[in-house]
């Protein structure tokens, strides 16, 4: 039987979510509230509605067509009600700007891979693929599966990015379909995890430390750390993350992705407390805590380049 899924984006030449040039489909629903988020539409399983004020044009059409009175036009000031919305979307299908969206719509695997299919040649020439990333795929496990074995028939390389936090028994029924497998491990410190994160690491160290055994030798692995200042932007912090991947044969690279406040407005469209942003690391700082990575692992990168080819593009020496 041909499962359903949610997908809130299909984002196409991304060059940052494995090898080659890759279409990235974005699953709904995730088991982490992380503070940092950059992709907060992702955390409900289901369609969410999302306004961008900066897109409106206070033409009254929403006014109009909801059945709940969620919208209000205050001379130029468009005010709504989420606490009255139900999520019909009838506003989103008449807005002419663009302000009113639908984040979230369901795809049938067979639908989903028809659409990913069609950037096929684009994989074939660049060694790329697909790649499942979230929200949290494995929120959508039964979906996940359907659609990576439906690729893996047209010999399309497949990757999951995922947050680690699931049992290993989960990840072991998807792996006959999954080619390369990103994983976060964004702290050690189970007091610090629970409170930016919403969980405990508890499982995702299990998981680490299961992924180093001979039974995972054969996975290809990409680990990476979002570094959040005041959360884990410390060389102890990165030093013992690295530490936890130093069995890890199969790892490609480990990598440090610096904070960015992209998700505070997406809070805002879904009528969620944006909270502050936070500072973004330096270039300097993101160094400092590579340094630190590579006392223990030989490949690391910053957002995306190595630190090899970074030292060469500056005329610095390591």
């Amino acid at each position: 039987m041909d499962c359903t899924g949610q997908i809130f984006d299909v984002e196409r030449f991304s060059t940052v979510d494995g090898p080659g040039i890759r279409t990235v489909a974005f699953l709904k629903g995730c088991n982490l509230h992380c503070d940092w988020c950059h992709n907060p539409e992702g955390y409900q399983t289901g369609p969410q509605l999302m306004y961008d004020e900066t897109q409106c044009m206070r033409c009254g059409g929403c006014v109009q067509v909801c059945p709940r009175q969620v919208h209000r036009l205050d001379g130029d000031t468009h005010r709504m009600d989420w606490k009255r919305c139900i999520a019909c979307f009838r506003c989103a299908a008449v807005c002419p700007g663009g302000a009113l969206k639908q984040a979230g719509k369901s795809w049938t695997a067979e639908e989903l891979c028809r659409e990913l299919l069609q950037d096929l040649p684009f994989f074939q020439e660049s060694g790329g693929g697909v790649t499942l990333s979230g929200g949290e795929v494995m929120c959508q496990q039964e979906f996940a599966g359907q659609v990576l074995r439906r690729l893996h028939r047209q010999g399309v390389h497949t990757a999951i990015e995922t947050n680690l936090c699931f049992p290993i028994e989960d990840y072991r029924k998807l792996r006959p379909e999954v080619d390369l497998m990103m994983f976060d491990l964004k702290s050690t410190q189970e007091e610090a995890h629970r409170r930016y994160t919403g969980v405990s690491n508890e499982q995702i160290l299990f998981n680490v430390k299961a992924l180093s055994g001979d039974d995972w030798r054969e996975m290809p692995l990409i680990a990476r750390t979002p570094v959040v200042p005041g959360f884990n932007d410390t060389e102890e912090e990165i030093s013992a993350i690295a530490a936890r991947l130093t069995e890890h044969r199969n790892l490609l690279y480990y990598e440090l992705l610096a904070y960015h406040p992209l998700g505070i407005n997406k809070k805002a469209q879904l009528g969620k407390e944006a909270g502050k942003a936070l500072p973004i690391p330096s270039k300097e700082r993101m160094e400092t805590l590579a340094a630190a990575a590579a006392r223990y692992l030989p490949h690391v990168k910053v957002n995306g380049v190595s630190r090899q080819e970074g030292a060469l593009k500056h005329g610095v020496q390591l």
